[in-house]
């Protein structure tokens, strides 16, 4: 399945806050051989989540969306959720049940992360406060890591799992060098995906990072055994 994710907040913008929950569900669903379309930071601008969803939803058989349920001024995820889907904003009394279960707090803030888009599906958060939702193929979720995780981790089985298959490669070899055989292996071996990170090792060397991945297992390893064999004549 393809997917989408949004991550919400200006803090990402400005960079005081860094975007782990993107590239942690990103992993999980890449090894659960889903397709990962795109990645879209978005900050506290309800028009603009509009926006940016319903673009998103073009290519996305789902979109993941985290950030901005919880109960301060600038938490205008669920209002943005249901006008991009037309919907109308309503108190779900099953969030109102988890939330009143776990927390004693003014009625003002309950009212605040129990307003949900019409029909929504409420997912439990069992370490915070505002619980994540699913309406239509969209999946919001908080967006403290903790809580992000606890709420995804109840729907990700739902999506299913695909075969995928990953072997990694390190070389000691600049990129460059390389780039011709990685030319020749892409070409040969179009259902397989290789990707390349350069860097350096903690003596200063550089060394390339290839990984190798597809839904065949046995191509992949295949792949992989003949790049090392010809990387080693170089």
């Amino acid at each position: 399945m393809d997917f989408a994710i949004i991550a919400i907040g200006d803090e990402l913008l400005k960079g005081y806050t860094v975007d782990t929950n993107s590239a942690w569900m990103a992993r999980l669903l890449t090894e659960n051989g889903h397709n990962v379309r795109r990645i879209v930071i978005v900050g506290d601008r309800s028009d603009e989540i509009v926006e940016e969803l319903n673009r998103v939803r073009e290519v996305s058989d789902w979109v993941i969306v985290t950030g901005g349920l919880g109960t301060t001024p600038d938490d205008i995820t669920r209002e943005a959720v249901a006008k991009a889907l037309g919907r109308n904003l309503v108190e779900n009394r099953v969030a109102e049940e988890m939330v009143k279960k776990r927390y004693r707090v003014e009625d003002r803030v309950i009212k605040k992360v129990i307003i949900l888009p019409e029909g929504a599906e409420v997912i439990e958060n069992e370490v915070g406060m505002a619980p994540g939702f699913i309406v239509e193929n969209v999946v919001v979720l908080p967006g403290v890591p903790d809580e992000m995780k606890n709420v995804f981790g109840k729907v990700v089985e739902r999506f299913g799992r695909e075969e995928y298959a990953v072997e990694v490669i390190e070389t000691r070899r600049r990129e460059a060098e390389i780039t011709t055989l990685l030319e020749k292996f892409v070409k040969e071996y179009p259902e397989i995906s290789i990707g390349s990170y350069p860097g350096k090792n903690d003596d200063g060397g550089w060394r390339v990072i290839l990984r190798i991945s597809g839904r065949d297992s046995e191509k992949v390893r295949e792949v992989r055994e003949q790049l090392e064999k010809e990387l080693e004549v170089l």
